[in-house]
């Protein structure tokens, strides 16, 4: 049986896709042979009120 590849989940409150300092982390880590799973928030749902609103109760 072989080692199942180590795995990462990189979480952002922004865009990911404009980010480019978390692409490359992402990118080197996965260079190192880890499964990367990237979550960032979309901009319509951080500019919500229902998400602002979690925010201030937490």
């Amino acid at each position: 049986m072989s080692n199942p590849r180590p795995r990462i989940v990189m979480l952002v409150h922004n865009n990911v896709k404009g980010d480019s300092r978390v692409q490359k982390q992402a990118r080197s880590i996965a260079a190192l042979g880890w499964d990367v799973t990237l979550l960032g928030v979309s901009p319509a749902a951080a500019a919500s009120p229902a998400t602002s609103a979690a925010r201030r109760s937490s």
